[in-house]
């Protein structure tokens, strides 16, 4: 029986096993609201980031998001004031325990701001994660604004119709005759001369037609 009760507490003294990390980039989103406004965060590799967004004064954050160390990173967040905090950890071991008793937090003290201006400005932010010591912290931040251009895209696209007359088809070609009632007998009252035939025209080249989309075009403008 003291053997068993040894082997329970050695157990659970050892470290939780790593589980597999996620695929980089939106883990969940319990805001209600479109993503549509980016967050971009620079950081070194040798640790991982899951970054959340939290409304002020809440308790419980509304999305979250699995950054790779050291990987280029972005992500669409819904629009509003957020506060943000950052658990940070080698070894993740799910969505409960992060990155066990290791994780470190860091966070900014004041929320930052997610929106729309003039119609057409998305404005975000950036952040940079660095070592302050021993432990990460958000060393910088900045914003980040992507404007939307409208602009006209053309495409040419040729409008021959396969149905359509061929227009170097011989006009002298032999067609069958057409025939009449006996009653109208048909008098010719002068010889068919193929000099009078109008010459074959040239072939005709295809149709173009310019379609014209009015497409928008994302570029950072600050």
């Amino acid at each position: 029986m003291r053997l068993i009760l040894a082997l329970l507490v050695a157990l659970a003294a050892l470290p939780a096993l790593a589980a597999e990390r996620p695929v980089a980039g939106l883990m969940w989103n319990r805001s209600g609201l479109p993503a549509t406004l980016p967050l971009q965060l620079h950081s070194e590799a040798g640790l991982d980031h899951v970054v959340m967004l939290t409304p002020p004064g809440g308790d419980a954050p509304v999305l979250a998001a699995y950054i790779r160390g050291g990987a280029f990173f972005r992500v669409l967040v819904p629009p509003g004031d957020w506060q943000i905090a950052i658990a940070s950890g080698a070894e993740w071991q799910g969505g409960e325990a992060l990155f066990g008793a290791a994780t470190q937090w860091t966070s900014l003290p004041e929320p930052l701001h997610f929106g729309v201006a003039d119609g057409s400005r998305r404005e975000g932010h950036m952040l940079w994660l660095g070592q302050e010591g021993d432990q990460v912290a958000i060393t910088e931040t900045a914003p980040q604004t992507i404007c939307e251009l409208a602009g006209l895209s053309s495409q040419t696209r040729d409008l021959r119709d396969d149905s359509a007359p061929d227009w170097t088809r011989d006009l002298t070609e032999e067609r069958p005759a057409v025939r009449k009632p006996p009653s109208e007998p048909r008098v010719s009252t002068q010889a068919l001369s193929f000099d009078r035939l109008p010459a074959p025209q040239a072939q005709r080249p295809p149709l173009n037609y310019q379609s014209r989309e009015l497409r928008l075009r994302r570029v950072f403008c600050d």
